[in-house]
């Protein structure tokens, strides 16, 4: 009787582990999609922010991105650093390219969880996003920073 309840105990541990390990806790990995492996590359900038129709660009003045296969994103001006996470997901229609700052000045601003590829090539990435449900739209270009 003893060697029964051992069992069950144990078996109901085993089962109360492993099913406390939930995959959804890992945060999402870049995808290998040719934009994910392109924004990898270089420096980059905002070269253009329309938030519900008004140009706001002005606020990501002298600020340098850095993407990193880790799902990282780097904005550097001078002395200040913010850092933020990134990845690109499949969505229904296109693909969509995430942005997460938190409450970082100014880029609280961009931090967005869908916003819409409309454009890519090497060297600029359009994106848009609707706006607070309004019939306006969000865009935000970030274009590659050429070498010196």
């Amino acid at each position: 009787m003893n060697k029964a309840i051992t069992s069950f105990i144990i078996s109901t541990l085993m089962l109360f582990v492993f099913s406390s390990c939930q995959k959804d806790s890992i945060p999402p990995v870049p995808s290998n999609s040719e934009t994910s492996k392109m924004v990898q590359t270089g420096t980059w900038r905002v070269s253009q922010y329309i938030d519900c129709g008004e140009d706001e660009t002005y606020h990501f003045s002298g600020y340098t991105l850095t993407f990193d296969a880790l799902g990282v994103v780097t904005a550097l001006n001078n002395s200040t650093t913010i850092t933020g996470s990134w990845n690109i997901a499949s969505g229904i229609n296109q693909d969509e390219f995430n942005l997460h700052f938190g409450t970082a000045i100014p880029f609280d601003e961009i931090d967005d969880d869908c916003w819409h590829i409309v454009e890519n090539t090497p060297t600029k990435i359009r994106l848009e996003d609707e706006c607070g449900g309004k019939d306006d739209k969000d865009f935000l270009i970030l274009e590659k920073n050429q070498p010196n």
